[in-house]
């Protein structure tokens, strides 16, 4: 079975490594400035940040990806903006999700 799939997964590695670049680097980009903000001094800050990261935390991975992927074209003031280009595209949404 595994041998019969192998080209398969072969195929998909391309895509695979692409999407972990792309996250590891939108990823650092938002991590590293949240994590300094998140340590400073004003407590308004600071909160936000916590509040952020926890909602983040605390719902799984493949919830946030249907959540933004299904959830926000179900708003039609969403599918008229700027930003549904980005959201109807799975990798995009994949690469925000998880990024």
């Amino acid at each position: 079975m595994l041998i019969s799939s192998f080209p398969r997964l072969l195929a998909a590695l391309p895509v695979t490594l692409e999407l972990f670049v792309a996250i590891v680097v939108v990823g650092l980009i938002v991590g590293v400035p949240t994590a300094l903000v998140g340590m400073s001094s004003p407590k308004v800050l600071s909160g936000s940040v916590k509040f952020y990261i926890g909602a983040f935390r605390g719902t799984p991975a493949l919830v946030q990806l249907f959540f933004l992927y299904y959830g926000f074209g179900q708003f039609s003031f969403i599918r008229h903006s700027i930003v549904w280009p980005l959201l109807r595209d799975p990798f995009t949404c994949a690469v925000i999700a998880w990024g």
